[in-house]
């Protein structure tokens, strides 16, 4: 299988914590994605400030996913020590 057959486009909704983030922080990087030609759909409620990378999505940049990762599995690897 080559790589392009791997990767498919897709949509996604990136959470940033506004508890553990500042608000003013991340429209500053909202604003060089911007001044880059980047520009997405944002939204904010429930604590969190949206990113949007779906059909609104423009710019020099794509989003593609390389690998699904199976409903229950680690992020990290199982260890096989004895």
């Amino acid at each position: 299988m080559s790589e392009d057959d791997r990767m498919r486009e897709c949509d996604v909704l990136v959470q940033l914590d506004l508890s553990q983030l500042d608000i003013k922080d991340i429209i500053e990087v909202e604003k060089a994605f911007q001044k880059i030609g980047i520009t997405f759909d944002t939204g904010a409620g429930f604590g969190y400030r949206d990113w949007e990378w779906d059909f609104s999505l423009k710019g020099p940049i794509n989003v593609y996913f390389q690998q699904f990762k199976d409903e229950g599995e680690d992020d990290e690897e199982e260890s096989t020590d004895s």
